[in-house]
């Protein structure tokens, strides 16, 4: 009662004392969790927190709602106070960084049924400060956290629990289930991607993009990565063709739609608290209570009959591979294809997709060589860099505006500020990839600076262009403006400025040097310089020096120019300006590059003059 009491008071420090003692206690096991869970004073007390200006500790109030909210009593105490609504409304003011823990609390207030609360009410309630020889039990139930997952994953040690994880923004997507035709369909596309028929490797990415990637939820590529890596092998192996061009679309598509589905999955206001909810495509559609409305589902029976044409178009050209194979196994091949085609329309004529089908491979092992949307950006990026250090604008800019939303997802899922100290393998994963693929990107912003490649390898050495055309010289230009833009949307996603002393290696370095002096990427995009600007002070102060006094100097020779234009309307009865002497000041910074005798002239001529 009296920490209650301390926590509704309007001193800050006691407020704030109250809640570290709570949180310390917690910590050495003096309270137990099941302790607080049913007090309803304190969900009040923790949320109105929120409300006093100042608001200290926000994030550690956050960790304790949820380590709380990990017990169904708790939830129902907050679901009943009006909880869901006031973080709802909470999320949109809060700092960004906090935010995926309120997702998190949100998430488990909105997952909670009616048997779960069944459950807690006939649970035994004994709970005291002091330990027996038995475990204490707590108040409540405590549910078990699944996340976005719907099946129940077995603990073992190789388990990565991603909620322990600190440097990612959201923990993972709703597992689906697949039904037998769902997988075949999925099969066979991923073995016409590996076909050795360009043909037939174009028509299958055609038909992702148009059928599977609109009919599918795209987590489900990620959940089952098979195809996406299939589309990197390609990608990295035929640079430059018509194959990496449909697999690049490939590419952008599904990570467009994966950040789509990342905003559906943090807002709340979608969410489907009942059967049959909004999304429901039909009356015999049965959407779990408590989930999410999958708007991938709405669209569905929109793509059945284009999904059943573009399977036949497709599968007609495989067929006409193995013409060649003998009459036997032509017989026994059309067999397949016979049953295969009946079981797909089959399928398809249900009109929904019944998840609760279960894979016929174990769920944990899928689950275990599932694919995260970071590790599937840095991939991306990884096996599409290298093709960048091409003469071909046509496929360097289709490559721009691939690896673009692939930034962009990369951006939305990991937390930059927690990356770099994160212990975790996850983590050190993670950086091990950001680090070569940062030295890519720099390597690539040099070779279109540069126009070459063979001045890239000598960091401080002379640069002695070769002679390009005009058109060349332009696109080279180009290309160089939209990848130094993209550098620096890529640096502040995923580093912060104090990590850029000890991440940033020498290739990046001095392609941030390059984007800081250049003067018509200066004019163009002002903000992107600044940006760099500051990464390089950070990463090489010496150059960054350098930049200082080539900014010195420039803005000297500006006022140079004018000084000679004022001192020209100058006439003998005239007054000096105050304005004029500062011009004249601050244009003596470039004295020493330009040497003009008849400005030294005129500068005395004003000071005689003052």
């Amino acid at each position: 009662i009296i920490y209650l009491i301390l926590k509704g008071h309007n001193i800050v420090e006691i407020r704030t004392r109250a809640v570290e003692s709570i949180v310390s206690k917690l910590e050495h096991g003096l309270l137990h969790e099941g302790d607080l869970v049913q007090e309803k004073q304190l969900m009040v007390r923790l949320l109105e927190w929120f409300n006093f200006d100042p608001s200290p500790k926000q994030q550690v109030i956050l960790e304790l709602l949820t380590r709380l909210t990990k017990h169904t009593s708790a939830c129902d105490v907050l679901v009943s106070i009006g909880g869901v609504s006031f973080l709802t409304r909470l999320r949109s003011d809060i700092d960004s960084n906090l935010r995926p823990q309120i997702d998190v609390v949100v998430d488990r207030l909105l997952h909670v049924t009616d048997l779960d609360l069944r459950r807690a009410n006939t649970a035994d309630r004994r709970c005291v400060y002091g330990r027996s020889n038995k475990e204490t039990a707590l108040v409540g139930t405590a549910p078990i956290d699944y996340g976005y997952f719907t099946h129940k994953i077995n603990s073992s040690d190789d388990t990565v629990n991603w909620d322990e994880i600190s440097c990612l923004r959201f923990p993972g997507f709703l597992w689906h289930s697949l039904t037998g035709t769902d997988r075949h369909v999925l099969a066979s596309t991923g073995a016409s991607l590996c076909s050795p028929s360009p043909h037939l490797v174009r028509n299958a990415c055609a038909f992702l993009l148009d059928v599977i990637f609109r009919d599918f939820p795209p987590e489900i590529f990620l959940q089952r990565p098979s195809i996406v890596q299939t589309l990197l092998t390609l990608i990295s192996a035929r640079p430059g063709g018509q194959l990496m061009t449909s697999g690049l679309e490939c590419l952008q598509s599904l990570a467009e739609g994966l950040t789509s589905r990342l905003h559906f999955f943090q807002d709340p206001e979608l969410y489907c608290p009942r059967q049959g909810g909004l999304c429901s495509a039909s009356p015999s559609t049965a959407i779990e209570a408590g989930a999410r409305c999958p708007e991938w589902n709405l669209s569905r029976t929109s793509h059945r009959d284009q999904r059943r044409r573009a399977q036949f178009d497709w599968r007609e050209v495989e067929g006409m591979e193995r013409d060649h194979q003998t009459s036997s196994s032509s017989g026994s091949t059309s067999t397949v294809h016979r049953n295969s085609t009946h079981s797909l329309s089959h399928g398809l004529n249900s009109g929904t997709w019944n998840s609760s089908t279960g894979d016929e491979i174990d769920v944990t092992a899928l689950q275990r060589m599932q694919m995260t949307s970071p590790h599937f950006c840095l991939a991306s990026l990884a096996a599409t860099l290298p093709s960048m250090k091409t003469d071909s604008t046509r496929l360097a800019l289709n490559i721009l505006q691939a690896i673009s939303p692939l930034i962009h997802l990369l951006g939305q899922t990991i937390r930059s500020d927690k990356l770099w100290t994160d212990t975790s393998t996850v983590a050190q994963s993670l950086r091990s990839q950001l680090s070569e693929i940062l030295e890519s990107v720099g390597d690539v912003v040099l070779y279109h600076y540069n126009m070459s490649d063979s001045m890239t390898t000598n960091v401080y050495g002379d640069w002695s262009p070769k002679v390009w055309s005009k058109h060349e010289a332009r696109m080279h230009r180009l290309v160089f403006q939209a990848m130094s833009a993209l550098a620096i949307k890529l640096l502040q996603a995923v580093l912060p400025f104090e990590q850029a002393a000890t991440e940033l290696k020498i290739c990046l370095s001095r392609a941030l040097f390059v984007i800081a002096c250049d003067e018509p990427m200066r004019m163009a995009c002002v903000d992107q310089c600044e940006v760099a600007q500051s990464y390089l002070e950070q990463c090489n102060p010496d150059r960054y020096d350098v930049i200082m006094r080539l900014r010195k100097v420039s803005h000297s020779f500006t006022h140079t120019h004018m000084f000679f234009q004022d001192y020209k309307e100058l006439t003998n009865n005239k007054k000096i300006s105050i304005e004029l002497v500062e011009l004249a000041e601050s244009s003596l910074d470039g004295l020493a590059y330009h040497c003009e005798v008849l400005h030294i002239n005129n500068i005395v001529q004003v000071i005689s003059k003052v």
